[in-house]
């Protein structure tokens, strides 16, 4: 967690307006995205000098309204995990799509 508190920091004096937990397609070894040990790291490394966006391994609602708790400024949600993040079933979110697109 060292090197995340430092990289943090470093993004922060260097004027980065965000830092990010990952991409959310990391391929090639363990992802563990957006859990709330590194959020907790980053928010108070950035001390409020850059926003924190929380990206990769947000499945659960559960998950989603924690980080939103810790005060993240933005989430980064895969398509799949969409509609149950926000509670929506999947013929919902379907649903809401389809009429967006007929615009």
């Amino acid at each position: 967690m060292d090197q995340v508190a430092k990289a943090t920091d470093a993004a922060c004096k260097a004027g980065a307006d965000f830092v990010k937990t990952s991409t959310g397609f990391f391929v090639g070894g363990e992802s563990k995205g957006a859990i709330p040990e590194v959020i907790k790291v980053m928010l108070d490394a950035a001390k409020g000098r850059c926003k924190v966006k929380g990206s990769g391994c947000i499945r659960t609602r559960e998950h989603f309204l924690q980080l939103i708790d810790m005060g993240i400024d933005r989430m980064g949600v895969g398509y799949r995990s969409t509609p149950t993040v926000l509670g929506l079933s999947v013929e919902k979110a379907k649903a809401a799509v389809t009429a967006k697109e007929s615009y």
